[in-house]
C-alpha cells in the first residue's frame, strides 16, 4: 500500500488483480485419446493417461469420436482416483464440461477410461473407444 493511498483503494487493487490473474492462467488444451480394450465386458480395461499441470484449476470434456459404434461414457481419474463419470455420449457427442478442481498446484495425472453401452455394433464387449479430450487448467 502506497502512503498517500486509502487502505481500502489498496484492497480494491489487490482484489482486481487476483481476479484477472486468474483469468489470465486458464488454458484450454486437447489431447487425442484412442484405447483398445481387450478384458471383455463393457469397462475398458485401458486407462488412457495425460500428465496436467496445474495452478488448481481443472476441468475435463470428452468429444466423442466419429468412428464410435456404440454409445460410451468416461470414468474420469484423478492420480489414480475415481474422480466422476460422464453420462453416455454417441460418435462425435460431446459429454460438456465436468469440473475435478479446484485441485493442488503443479503436476496431476488425469485418467480417461471408457465404458461402451449395448447397441449399434457392441453387442457386450467395447473393444475399443477414443475421441478427444479437451482439458482446461
Amino acid at each position: 500500500m502506497t502512503k498517500n493511498m486509502p487502505a481500502w483503494a489498496a484492497g480494491l487493487v489487490i482484489a482486481l488483480g487476483m481476479v484477472g490473474a486468474a483469468h489470465a492462467q486458464t488454458t484450454t488444451s486437447s489431447y487425442p485419446v484412442t484405447a483398445t480394450c481387450s478384458g471383455g465386458g463393457q469397462l475398458c480395461n485401458t486407462v488412457v493417461n495425460l500428465n496436467i499441470t496445474t495452478a488448481g484449476t481443472l476441468q475435463v470434456s470428452f468429444v466423442a469420436g466419429s468412428g464410435l459404434c456404440s454409445s460410451v461414457r468416461v470414468h474420469y481419474l484423478l492420480d489414480g482416483n475415481p474422480a466422476a463419470v460422464t453420462g453416455f455420449v454417441a460418435a462425435n457427442g460431446n459429454t460438456g464440461p465436468v469440473n475435478l478442481g479446484p485441485v493442488s498446484s503443479g503436476l496431476h495425472v488425469l485418467g480417461l477410461q471408457g465404458e461402451g453401452q449395448a447397441g449399434g455394433c457392441n453387442v457386450g464387449t467395447l473393444g475399443s473407444w477414443g475421441g478427444t479430450a479437451q482439458v482446461t487448467t
